[in-house]
């Protein structure tokens, strides 16, 4: 079974690296300069996508860190703030709970 599945993973491989080549355009064809122009359009207009995706990420990941170092380094305040508000959020479902187990066995 081993040695089947070995196999089979190496003729995967082996047919991966065959792409078909892109014929391009024919010389016969009567507007193969519009498609040779459209087409390198296309390939501008996808490489600049590319990099627009590319510089927002880079300043998503920017935005994440500054907000990191912000809450660790000087936004000791609003930290501390953040807890308690979040504790006694905690209490107060914590009671809530209690109060109808309290009702429900009573």
């Amino acid at each position: 079974v081993r040695e089947h599945n070995r196999k089979l993973k190496k003729e995967g491989k082996l047919n991966s690296n065959k792409r078909r080549k892109d014929p391009g355009v024919p010389n016969s064809c009567p507007f193969k300069e519009e498609v040779l122009k459209s087409a390198e359009q296309r390939q501008i207009r996808l490489e600049e996508e590319r990099e627009k995706e590319k510089e927002r990420r880079k300043q998503d990941r920017q935005k994440e860190m500054d907000k990191r170092r912000n809450l660790a380094s000087g936004n000791l305040d609003s930290f501390v703030k953040n807890a308690q508000k979040r504790g006694a959020d905690f209490e107060r479902k914590n009671v809530f709970v209690k109060d109808q187990m309290k009702e429900h066995n009573a």
